[in-house]
């Protein structure tokens, strides 16, 4: 008796997960965003002005550029209250190209993702344009994206934002520097399956520091001239009691500079904004 034994071949089922559906693009979708903002402006009546208003980034239809990759044209429209018609207020595209996820708004091109997502990956964001541009807020010039390296610092994660709880997010951080006289800081959470879930960016510029200590210093040694000149003849003791009235425990410009500098960025801001974008609703 000869015995046959037949071999069955399982079909292989794996799909390798890229993650490309942390961008999830496709025709229809809608995410609905609050937004706060804080806008400085030295020139202005107020110094600086808060706002809130709503976004809703709609992907409207597909293109194709130059070299026959698919772009998603993206709708931004934007209301100041619930209730209010949409406006429509800027269009943009996004994209997969081979292993990138890319953006391109006010014609400038940036590499959100490289695909398949890993933690701790970084990459230049910025490397299709020249991250020193200036940008314009409240007619101030800034350099918004000086020194921005994109990195993902959290991947597959919960997270709460807003009124929702998200099983698997990723956080992109953009920016994260801060120099005396600059603060650029920019994170992105992507809800995977949802897409952009939340945005903050603080773009910041100051000169508050330099220019309030060196008034004070100025003030200061105008007080102690005005102070001595009225002593028909000054003795050294004089002088440090006149140091002493016009308030010479604050005469270490440096020290002065050191304290103001410890003040939280949102205190001493002159020029930029600060904005925070959160989702409340899609599809």
């Amino acid at each position: 008796m000869v015995l046959m034994q037949s071999c069955k071949t399982e079909e292989d089922t794996y799909s390798p997960d890229f993650g490309f559906d942390y961008l999830e693009l496709r025709v229809g979708k809608y995410i609905v965003y609050e937004v706060d903002s804080t806008i400085y402006d030295p020139t202005g009546d107020t110094s600086v002005f808060f706002s809130k208003t709503f976004f809703k980034e709609e992907i409207t239809d597909t293109l194709l550029d130059n070299n026959g990759e698919i772009l998603y044209r993206t709708e931004r429209f934007e209301r100041k209250a619930e209730g209010d018609p949409w406006q429509v207020t800027k269009v943009f595209t996004q994209s997969v190209q081979g292993s990138q996820g890319i953006i391109t708004e006010d014609n400038l091109r940036f590499v959100k993702m490289n695909f398949p997502p890993r933690k701790f990956a970084s990459w230049d964001g910025t490397v299709h344009f020249d991250n020193s541009i200036i940008v314009s807020v409240a007619g101030e010039s800034l350099e918004m994206f000086k020194g921005w390296r994109s990195r993902i610092t959290e991947l597959g994660e919960p997270d709460s934002i807003g009124n929702f709880v998200f099983d698997n997010v990723l956080t992109l951080r953009e920016a994260d520097n801060e120099s005396n006289i600059e603060y650029r800081y920019s994170i992105e959470k992507y809800a995977k399956g949802i897409g952009l879930a939340y945005r903050e960016r603080w773009i910041l510029d100051t000169q508050k520091c330099q220019e309030d200590c060196q008034v004070f210093e100025n003030n200061f040694n105008d007080c102690i001239a005005d102070c001595i000149a009225l002593i028909p003849s000054p003795t050294q003791a004089d002088s440090t009691q006149c140091e002493s009235q016009c308030g010479g425990e604050f005469l270490d410009f440096n020290l002065c500079q050191e304290n103001c500098n410890a003040l939280p960025w949102d205190e001493k801001a002159q020029k930029g904004f600060i904005l925070k974008q959160t989702i409340i609703e899609f599809n």
